[in-house]
């Protein structure tokens, strides 16, 4: 059984409220590679950059046919 989905952010969103918003946190849901790849587009078409990308991803990953 895979890890509840929220438990690796929970951490990351502790530190971010000790950091009060000097670090921007996005989660992007579903965890799928094309919801990653439209969010990106999206957030970079606003000018916002990201330092650190965490693609989290439990199961299979098959190359598509």
């Amino acid at each position: 059984r895979d890890p509840e989905p929220d438990l690796a952010q929970w951490p990351l969103m502790r530190f971010q409220k000790k950091l009060r918003s000097r670090m921007l946190l996005e989660v992007v849901r579903p965890g799928s590679r094309g919801e990653l790849e439209r969010h990106l587009q999206l957030r970079a078409s606003q000018r916002v950059e990201f330092n650190l990308v965490h693609f989290d991803l439990h199961g299979r990953i098959m190359r598509d046919e």
